[in-house]
């Protein structure tokens, strides 16, 4: 449409403006706006205020649109062209408002290990362990149940640090045998027994099965536990008689694959009454084969040795459980484990009548009801191993 053509007049020519050319519009008068204030400003700065010209607030504005230029192009492409660059000034402009973030700043975003100062991420073990590996297996601290053994992850029976199948528990009289001096755990039908070993006297392997001074019951089922049976032993507070259940020296015994004929009995009473000094005695099952607690009502043949102490000499003899009478002299050589009235009926491991001292006190070696003599000695029983 010409600029002239049509007799439009200008109101109508203005509303026929587009919508994007109206918008140019109000941003040209604007732009203007500022212009002149910037260039009163200035003005003022330098001069004295006088009264503005005819022309100074007067420019004259195209109303038309613009005709193409000898290009091809028009107003509004250059237009449309400043408007792009316009926003692209302002997108620089944001860009440059955003401050760029620090090294340190950027650390902590990226560190999911806070707490811990030599981690950044958890890895395999996590934020509060290290994904070390110890031992070299191949396996992290953390997943390795044996951190320290490299040829184990997993404890398995032995435990770590041990190899399996070398450590087998004990369950025979036989594992006793180059035992150490002490205390042993022994697996007994299926319970954990610890047992105390003598791994000194006469080439070691002796396993404690009894103790006590006077009143053994003489019971299958034994007396007092296997925990406390080696405590305080040598002392007035193991007086009180304690020892295994048959059943548990059966085991012992049988696991061992023996029977009781290759089993040594040990009895070690006291020779003193203050305890300082002890007599060792050797009990050999002639041809009963299985442990009883019932020396007196289940009396079996027996070799019995007794070696010389400060009560006088040694020697030996086959004689029974009940009463072990070498001699025609009544004497330390003499054992008996019946109920004698004269000692109230308690039973032990009597001396012969030859053997005085002893007194119904807690702490004399030698008990006595009163003034029968024979005395009953504290005493302990051990056995061990012997090869068929």
């Amino acid at each position: 449409m010409s600029r002239n053509g049509g007799g439009m007049n200008t109101p109508d020519y203005h509303l026929s403006l587009s919508p994007r050319m109206q918008r140019k519009r109000i941003v040209r008068y604007l732009l203007i706006g500022i212009f002149l204030q910037l260039t009163a400003g200035c003005a003022s700065a330098t001069r004295v205020e006088s009264e503005p010209t005819e022309n100074t607030d007067k420019i004259a504005f195209s109303d038309t649109e613009s005709e193409p230029d000898e290009n091809g192009g028009t107003d509004s492409d250059s237009d449309s062209s400043s408007g792009s660059d316009s926003d692209s000034s302002s997108d620089s402009g944001s860009d440059q408002d955003t401050e760029p973030a620090t090294d340190t700043q950027e650390s902590i975003d990226t560190d999911e290990c806070l707490d811990n100062p030599d981690k950044t991420e958890p890895g395999v073990c996590g934020c509060a362990m290290a994904d070390d590996d110890d031992d070299g297996d191949g396996t992290l601290n953390c997943q390795d149940d044996c951190p320290n053994d490299g040829n184990k992850i997993v404890p398995g029976e032995c435990g770590c640090g041990v190899v399996e199948g070398t450590c087998q528990k004990a369950d025979s009289l036989d594992d006793a045998l180059g035992a150490p001096n002490g205390a042993m755990d022994f697996e007994l039908g299926g319970v954990t027994h610890s047992l105390y070993v003598d791994g000194n006297y006469d080439g070691g392997g002796w396993i404690l099965v009894g103790r006590g001074r006077e009143g053994w019951a003489w019971s299958e089922n034994g007396m007092g536990k296997s925990s406390t049976l080696w405590q305080e032993l040598g002392t007035p507070a193991a007086f009180p008689p304690a020892y295994l259940a048959t059943a548990t020296i059966g085991q012992l015994i049988t696991n061992a694959n023996i029977d009781l004929r290759n089993v040594e009995i040990r009895i070690k009473r006291a020779a003193a009454t203050d305890g300082s000094s002890y007599q060792e005695v050797r009990w050999r099952s002639v041809s009963n084969t299985t442990w009883t607690w019932l020396f007196d009502t289940n009396q079996y043949d027996i070799e019995h040795t007794f070696f010389e102490c400060i009560l006088g000499p040694g020697g030996a003899v086959t004689a029974n459980t009940e009463d072990v009478w070498p001699s025609t002299e009544n004497n330390h050589q003499r054992i008996f484990t019946w109920g004698w009235d004269s000692h109230n009926n308690k039973r032990g491991f009597s001396h012969g009548s030859d053997v005085t001292g002893g007194t119904d006190t807690p702490e004399n070696f030698f008990w006595q009801h009163g003034g029968e003599n024979h005395a009953i000695p504290y005493s302990e029983v051990y056995i061990r191993y012997v090869t068929p």
